[in-house]
């Protein structure tokens, strides 16, 4: 007897055995105790959910000879012949390749004969989506006044193809990826009835590679069975797949968290001549960095991680880092990966988004830049479940404030007029518009005024080659930018005043923390 394939071999036979689509096994199951069976249903989602199988459960279920039953037995001709896919009752279609007008006037002529065995007849038309428009057309007027003993059953993967006329004439179900834990469950009751030693890493890597895809998942189980000679071992997993062994990533992601640029590039070089395919690389990253990002908000609940070995690491590794780097991690990654199909070459996108993540240990955060920039004292950090320690390297890097100008103990009439005298070198108008206020307060780096009589004026005081001016004759005369601004909620030229202008210790601050220089 010829060798049977697993995903074959283990088909669910009834509603109960379908994996990760509760909802609709139990809503068919339902239908069919409560005789209110559809004349037409439309099954979408991903490949290798578990579509065709459900089609095929409703039909042995409307034909068993108990039936209409929830549970049909198996066992009955009608069960095995549908089994065997030979039921002149039940008729599965491909639209692959039975897609034309002619291919549906049969059909619909067809499905008018009164069924052969039973009281029912079903046709199971599988990528429906690929049906001409002409097709289509033909289709509706059947599904809109069907026979009374015929059931339709659309299967799809891309819903959004099948036209809206169609879809309303159906009871649309939508099938869901299958959760990782429970295809790795359905894997471990497969290996151990076929008496297969198995790795939980090498499951839990399988059901990662198969997307949420049951056949997918089976498929992958029987190549690695084949390659271990009769064992699941991760290494038969990394070789049939051609991904990353978890080594590989978490070696990978060890280098990130410690901004090791250079065992960074080394590591990849060294993935590339194994013939690892850089987008291989980045998916492995992101769903490791998903993880860590899970470990770091959660506050390291394992539980909440991927199943598989290694969980015990990351939980380690995210508690000495903080939450706002890894969702840095995370953006960065993203984006490489998207650009990565519009490249020519993949892997600069994702070598460059590497050494970038690898530097985030050398930022600051912006509420603590702008504390340092203010002289201020940095805020608190929100309460987390895990208060991650700063490293101490960031702290070394950071320049230490200047200590603040005194304030000056000056008249501010006399402030204003040497300020005016000043300008005037450069600027006479400017220093003439000076002349026509009154200053009132200095307080701190602001200098109220009001205007000294009623008139026109040349300038406002949030012009900015006014303020540049004034702040350029203050600095050279005390040491400090002063702004004017206009006194005791007055407005002075017609505006109200501006901020305050950054003092010198300020501009020092913010030269220092990013390596710069003024130029203006």
């Amino acid at each position: 007897m010829s060798y049977l394939v697993l995903a074959r071999k283990y088909r669910p036979g009834t509603f109960q055995e379908v994996a990760g689509q509760p909802a609709i096994a139990r809503t068919l199951e339902n239908a069919i105790k409560l005789g209110r069976i559809a004349h037409a249903y439309l099954f979408a989602g991903p490949r290798g959910v578990g579509k065709t199988s459900l089609a095929r459960i409703l039909a042995r279920s409307l034909c068993c000879v108990a039936g209409p039953t929830p549970a049909p037995c198996g066992t009955c001709d009608r069960c095995l012949s549908i089994l065997r896919g030979n039921d002149l009752d039940v008729v599965e279609i491909d639209a692959a390749s039975n897609r034309g007008i002619d291919d549906i006037r049969a059909l619909r002529e067809r499905a008018r004969v009164a069924p052969m065995r039973g009281a029912r007849k079903l046709y199971i038309i599988d990528e429906a989506h690929q049906l001409t428009s002409e097709a289509f057309n033909a289709l509706l007027k059947i599904l809109e006044e069907p026979p009374a003993h015929v059931v339709f059953v659309l299967a799809t993967t891309e819903p959004e193809r099948v036209p809206d006329t169609i879809r309303s004439r159906c009871q649309f179900f939508e099938f869901r990826r299958i959760p990782a834990p429970e295809i790795v469950e359905r894997l471990k009751s497969i290996c151990a009835s076929e008496g297969i030693e198995a790795e939980e890493e090498a499951l839990a890597a399988i059901a990662r590679a198969a997307r949420g895809g049951m056949r997918d998942a089976q498929s992958l189980l029987d190549q690695v069975i084949t390659f271990g000679a009769g064992k699941v071992a991760a290494d038969g997993v990394v070789a049939v797949t051609g991904s990353l062994s978890p080594q590989a990533v978490r070696g990978l992601l060890r280098a990130l968290c410690a901004g090791d640029m250079a065992a960074l590039l080394r590591a990849l070089d060294s993935l590339e001549r194994a013939g690892i395919a850089m987008e291989g690389i980045a998916d492995a990253l992101l769903a490791e960095v998903r993880d860590l990002l899970v470990a770091c908000a959660s506050g390291g609940d394992a539980a909440l991680l991927q199943d598989g070995a290694g969980r015990d690491e990351l939980v380690e590794l995210a508690a000495g880092l903080d939450i706002d780097r890894v969702l840095a991690m995370t953006n960065l990654l993203l984006q490489a990966r998207r650009r990565m199909r519009e490249h020519d070459e993949p892997r600069l996108p994702l070598e460059t988004a590497l050494l970038r993540m690898a530097r985030l240990p050398a930022t600051m955060p912006i509420g603590e830049a702008l504390a340092l920039l203010l002289g201020e004292p940095a805020p608190a950090a929100p309460a987390t479940p895990r208060a991650a320690a700063e490293p101490a390297a960031r702290a070394a890097a950071r320049p230490a404030a200047p200590p603040a100008a005194p304030p000056l103990r000056e008249d501010p009439a006399v402030v204003l007029e040497r300020i005016a005298a000043e300008v005037r070198v450069n600027h006479g108008a400017m220093a003439a518009f000076l002349g026509t206020l009154r200053a009132l307060a200095l307080d701190g780096v602001n200098l109220d005024v009001v205007p000294a009589d009623a008139g026109p004026r040349l300038y406002n005081l949030d012009d900015p080659k006014l303020r540049r001016a004034v702040a350029e004759a203050s600095l050279k005369l005390y040491g400090q930018a002063l702004v004017l601004r206009a006194g005791s909620g007055a407005k002075a030229g017609g505006q109200e005043a501006p901020p305050a202008a950054p003092s010198r210790s300020t501009v020092d601050r913010v030269r220092k923390l990013f390596d710069g220089e003024v130029i203006d």
